[in-house]
């Protein structure tokens, strides 16, 4: 459902526009407003149809508060995916933005 692609995000899922923009399409009519308004629309549409879904499927109206919050139009994690799950991210090791990359040395298990 689109709720979870959203409390997803909000929990820290990495997020990519085209990944989002893709899984709404998947939930046909009910997801038309929100992938019209990432197809021709600005910012400011994308959250208006994102708060109408919130409205019309009676979700907690809270959620609206992440909604408006965030860009929709802009990826926000912009590391190696390699690097999501690694245990020494942020610690000693900040990760890498080049995507070619192929391995690590240093990655290790998310506790």
């Amino acid at each position: 459902m689109i709720i979870d692609l959203i409390l997803d995000r909000r929990e820290g899922t990495p997020y990519e526009p085209k990944t989002f923009y893709n899984s709404c399409m998947n939930y046909g009519n009910i997801a038309d407003e929100i992938t019209r308004a990432m197809d021709i629309g600005t910012e400011e549409d994308i959250k208006v149809a994102l708060c109408a879904y919130i409205d019309k499927q009676e979700y907690n109206p809270e959620i609206k508060n992440y909604i408006n919050s965030v860009n929709w139009l802009e990826a926000e994690n912009l590391l190696n995916p390699m690097c999501h799950s690694c245990g020494r991210c942020g610690k000693d090791c900040h990760g890498t933005m080049e995507k070619v990359w192929t391995g690590c040395v240093y990655k290790t298990p998310k506790n």
